[in-house]
């Protein structure tokens, strides 16, 4: 801490501008989007392929059918969780 606000007020703005700059860096880079474009996640390919489709669908609706549907929030499949992938089959028909 400055005791001259201004000086804190320059270190607080320079922190800030660091923080920014590695924030934006590593969100980009760890959702897939690289210079080269965007990559897709391997679940966009699951969910195209129509074997992969149907398991996909019967066990969302294992889970939907259970006596707790929010146990589907702690299975992962990747990077991506069940209950994502759930909320894609109901928007790719």
């Amino acid at each position: 801490m400055y005791k001259d606000k201004e000086k804190q007020q320059a270190a607080t703005r320079e922190a800030v501008r660091r923080h920014r700059e590695k924030g934006i860096t590593e969100g980009i880079t760890k959702q897939g989007i690289t210079s080269e474009g965007i990559t897709c996640p391997d679940i966009i390919d699951k969910l195209t392929d129509p074997f992969w489709r149907g398991r996909l669908e019967k066990v969302c609706l294992a889970f939907k059918s259970s006596h707790h549907p929010s146990y589907s929030q702690d299975v992962w499949l990747g990077d991506t969780n069940l209950s994502t992938v759930c909320d894609y089959l109901e928007c790719t028909v």
